[in-house]
């Protein structure tokens, strides 16, 4: 609190009270309806100003035409690390926040479903393999309350240590074929045969068909410590992200199982920060193309689909 000299004489401050949120009023429309860009497109297709530009403007234009980037009629701005950045106008910015906010980014879902965490963060001391697809963590989600209305109940998880990539299928109840035919289908007719399978401690996981299936390919199967889950903390950091973003994405509690796939697809391409890049990156060697790209049209968008300029 600050003290208040009772003979001092204080303006009142002023609060204004908006009908739109902060990010509207940051970007305006012109008063002729044109976006803040358009002097700087009109250059780029033209080489031309407007009229009523004054010299200060004009020259303004000039130097900033460097960073800027026009494919068709969309405009892009270079960054320092080269990428471009598609520049919208106030009713795009509009449209993309409420879109983004009524989604899994609205207020309720993130206080819902966001960690809370008291306790005094720490060191990490992640697991990590010498190349990709080397060795694989394996373990089981569930029972998974309420039942999908598939009557799913499991997931079985698996991850690669080198490039976080998540391999998930959901079932039922988790059988040991199951999790042979996992294993087959999932890890090495996808991902070629691994050095090391690591997995808890559960029967069902280190049953007869297992110890097989790693005799036959020469894979070392290894056990975590009993009744300490961080010694497989990469898998278990894994469930917990991909719950997350399956309880973010769920609209209803027992369709879990139709958004999964989406939920994946979250997760790869999220850059993960034990490795400063997405698994999606690191497994293709290129960045995914997500339904938000698609959306609004981004540079890849347009080179990918041939539009051709009609100017």
């Amino acid at each position: 609190m600050l003290p208040y000299p009772g003979n001092a004489h204080i303006d009142p401050l002023e609060i204004q009270v908006r009908e739109r949120h902060d990010y509207c009023n940051a970007i305006e429309m012109k008063p002729y309806g044109e976006p803040w860009y358009h002097n700087i497109k009109r250059f780029l297709k033209t080489k031309e100003y407007f009229e009523q530009d004054s010299r200060d403007q004009k020259r303004t234009i000039r130097r900033l035409v460097s960073i800027f980037f026009l494919s068709g009629e969309i405009l892009y701005k270079r960054t320092l690390d080269l990428n471009l950045f598609s520049c919208v106008d106030s009713r795009e910015v509009e449209k993309i926040m409420n879109e983004v906010h009524s989604g899994v980014c609205g207020p309720e879902r993130c206080q819902i479903h966001s960690d809370l965490i008291n306790s005094p963060s720490l060191d990490l001391h992640p697991m990590s393999a010498p190349w990709p697809f080397v060795a694989w963590g394996i373990d089981v989600i569930g029972l998974i309350e309420p039942k999908a209305s598939n009557g799913y109940i499991f997931i079985l998880v698996a991850i690669d240590y080198f490039t976080k990539w998540v391999e998930a299928v959901t079932f039922k109840v988790v059988t040991k074929k199951e999790v042979v035919d996992f294993v087959h289908s999932n890890i090495i007719f996808r991902f070629g045969i691994p050095k090391t399978i690591i997995t808890d401690n559960t029967a069902n996981l280190n049953s007869h068909l297992m110890r097989e299936v790693c005799e036959q390919f020469k894979i070392m199967h290894c056990n975590s410590t009993p009744s300490r889950p961080k010694a497989n903390g990469t898998v278990e950091a894994a469930n917990k992200n991909i719950k997350k973003i399956a309880k973010k994405m769920v609209q209803g509690s027992r369709q879990w199982h139709e958004m999964f796939p989406f939920a994946l697809l979250g997760y790869h391409t999220t850059m993960c920060t034990s490795v400063g890049a997405t698994p999606y990156l690191l497994v293709y060697g290129t960045e995914a193309l997500i339904p938000a790209k698609v959306k609004i049209l981004s540079l890849r968008v347009i080179i990918e689909a041939e539009i051709e300029d009609d100017a």
